[in-house]
């Protein structure tokens, strides 16, 4: 993620009231690469939005020896903040988490009669005739710790008082959906209680682009800006686009945001199709069914991805029509009515076929639109004059000219795909919305 301040904050020059935090997640799994770390994510994200300033992130197994270790470093380091622990608070004997807390805090471990209470009560829900002697092990917290509730599963959190130069410590379990939803309830409300004085969080808007690179964006954006103080933009570049985080502090955030989204909009405006929940599919789905179009999809080298992203969407049915996923060359000709000797003559991957196509699944499916993919997406089947990366789009509206584009994209077999079904999915809200002049610009979408 790429940060380039629009102006130096006029708020920085004064004493930073943000309390820091760290974040500490543990399991053997986070270091191999068998899981992603989204838990991290989430908890800067949130302690961010929340006016604490994370000054790192570490990971560990789970080794007791290294999680000590870890615990010194982190506890030094969010000294009169906080410090959040995930993982290795379950059953198993790998969960080591409490054992390693109490050690570094010199604390003994004693079985917590509410917490035993609260166990056996849900393993007899479950029918079972008693609670696993394994699982009694959840119940054994640091003496003088604050038990947390875990409204969705069995490990409780742990809340436990800083010592002299260090944080105020909690531990969640390592399980997503068990970590948000003790942060998010009583973390939060623990932590207004212990920082009350902190300053007001950040307005913050976010915009998502696709069809233009980092490069060219910043180049607008910034110029734009010049001129409107206390703003930061933020870029958070992927394969489908570029995600802006506009955000400003102090007084007069929300006007001085407001000037800046203002001054950026006819730059944005081609590209941007959303907010930070929007999705390029749901924002096509809702440009067509506005025009009065239903939509039918042709795919070769994207095997279906298009179909998937538009009836990934509630209520897409009254849009979505269907698609044929035509692969081989024999599924074009018998389904989609692609003539052989265009095959012949052209290749797959051209723009006769991908128009015959799109023309085809229209007209077999008694649509207003039909929209097509055909490429190569590698790592081969590429020529001198067809490259992998090479992808040819075609688009057939009731009434008008069937017309084709090419573009070729950058990155592995996945991300061409990716990028593929991106760019249909932002060429056919374009012709929704009347904006036919659309094309792609830049290297590839999302970043360059």
């Amino acid at each position: 993620m790429a940060t380039r301040p629009t102006v130096t904050d006029p708020m920085a020059t004064r004493v930073d009231r943000h309390p820091p935090a760290v974040l500490l997640t543990i399991g053997d799994e986070l270091l191999v690469g068998d899981r992603a770390d989204t838990n991290a994510r989430w908890l800067a994200e949130g302690l961010t939005a929340a006016s604490f300033r994370v000054v790192e992130i570490l990971s560990v197994g789970d080794d007791e020896a290294e999680i000590r270790e870890a615990l010194t470093r982190a506890d030094a380091r969010g000294s009169g903040g906080v410090l959040v622990v995930t993982g290795g608070l379950g059953p198993t004997l790998d969960d080591r988490t409490r054992e390693a807390v109490a050690k570094h805090r010199d604390l003994d471990l004693e079985e917590d009669p509410a917490v035993l209470e609260i166990l056996t009560a849900r393993f007899l829900a479950r029918g079972y005739p008693e609670l696993p002697p394994l699982n009694r092990r959840i119940a054994r917290v640091p003496r003088g710790a604050r038990v947390l509730p875990n409204p969705v599963g069995s490990a409780p959190g742990l809340e436990l008082p800083p010592q002299p130069g260090g944080a105020r410590v909690f531990l969640l379990p390592g399980v997503p959906a068990e970590m948000k939803a003790i942060f998010s309830g009583t973390v939060m409300e623990r932590l207004d209680v212990h920082f009350p004085d902190r300053p007001a969080p950040p307005v913050v808007e976010i915009v998502r682009t696709t069809g233009i690179p980092e490069s060219r964006l910043a180049q607008e954006l910034e110029a734009c800006l010049e001129g409107i103080p206390g703003v930061n933009l933020r870029y958070r570049p992927a394969v489908e686009g570029v995600e802006l985080r506009f955000s400003a502090v102090g007084l007069a955030a929300s006007e001085r945001l407001a000037m800046a989204l203002d001054a950026v909009d006819p730059v944005l405006a081609r590209w941007r199709y959303g907010g930070r929940e929007s999705t390029l599919e749901g924002a096509t789905l809702k440009a067509c069914r506005k025009a009065g179009w239903q939509l039918a999809v042709a795919e070769s080298c994207t095997g279906g991805m298009l179909g998937a992203r538009l009836t990934s969407v509630p209520g897409s049915s009254d849009v979505v029509l269907g698609g044929v996923m035509a692969y081989h060359n024999r599924v074009k000709t018998e389904l989609l009515g692609v003539p052989d000797e265009l095959l012949s003559d052209h290749g797959a991957v051209s723009a006769p076929v991908a128009e015959a196509m799109a023309s085809g699944v229209r007209r077999r499916l008694g649509a207003q639109v039909g929209v097509s993919i055909t490429g190569v997406a590698g790592p081969g089947g590429g020529s001198e004059h067809r490259p992998v990366g090479t992808v040819w789009f075609g688009l057939d509206r009731a009434g008008a000219d069937v017309r084709s584009r090419q573009a070729v994209f950058p990155g592995n077999r996945d991300e061409i795909r990716r990028r593929a079904v991106q760019y249909a999915l932002q060429w056919v809200r374009q012709e929704a919305l009347g904006h036919g002049g659309f094309r792609r610009e830049g290297g590839d979408f999302g970043q360059g």
